[in-house]
């Protein structure tokens, strides 16, 4: 799965370095800082991103446990790579009433030579086949966090990922799909609460269960 994601990523790499011909850096100069501002988008990112997303970075790192903070360093890279292109290409008033101003930022990279028009295609192509990647990481490592809490972990886990994706899932989207969309915030901002809380109830107790066999 790893392999697949750096080959969903690196369209978008390409985008960035091609995007650099069309910056303008006026639209770039920092002129005023709120800190609570930043607080509020640094929050949203967060809960935009987590959890599993972040496993992309730095689970192939894991070998005896601790994380490397390269990874991280590259995902913020990334991250200002995707915010640099943006607002340089499109300026900060267009960006904030832009609805999808990344692919927007996209439509307007073109290949040297006129080869190909619109690079926000591949975009597109392979974001398709990320939302797969995302979604079997989200089982696997589910799982095996499941797995590691409980004695009995893979029926447990194949029933809570399965059961929820296949009757839970489809039932909340369909029944307060105009709920969620009113109220989207909430639902992201809960998605990280539960995101959260979720693993670390498993970690206790999976401590626990390691306590009981010293025992």
């Amino acid at each position: 799965m790893e392999g697949i994601f750096w080959f969903v990523l690196l369209p978008l790499i390409f985008v960035l370095i091609l995007s650099m011909a069309n910056l303008s850096w006026d639209e770039l100069a920092v002129r005023s800082w709120c800190g609570r501002e930043m607080l509020n988008g640094s929050i949203l990112v967060f809960a935009l991103m987590h959890p599993i997303e972040f496993v992309w970075f730095y689970r192939g790192d894991m070998k005896d446990g601790p994380i490397r903070m390269r990874s991280f360093a590259g995902l913020m890279i990334l991250f200002l790579g995707v915010f640099a292109s943006t607002v340089g290409s499109l300026g900060k008033k267009l960006t904030m009433v832009d609805p999808e101003p990344v692919m927007s930022m996209a439509q307007g990279v073109a290949m040297p030579g006129g080869i190909m028009a619109r690079l926000d295609l591949f975009l597109i192509a392979f974001w398709i086949v990320g939302v797969f990647c995302v979604f079997s990481g989200y089982l696997f490592y589910g799982n095996e966090s499941i797995k590691h809490a409980f004695s009995k972990g893979r029926i447990v886990g194949l029933s809570l990922s399965y059961g929820g994706i296949y009757i839970i899932s489809p039932w909340i989207m369909t029944t307060f799909a105009t709920w969620i969309r009113r109220y989207f915030f909430v639902f992201i901002y809960g998605n990280l609460v539960i995101g959260l809380f979720f693993p670390l109830i498993l970690f206790l107790m999976w401590r626990k269960e390691q306590k009981d066999e010293k025992i």
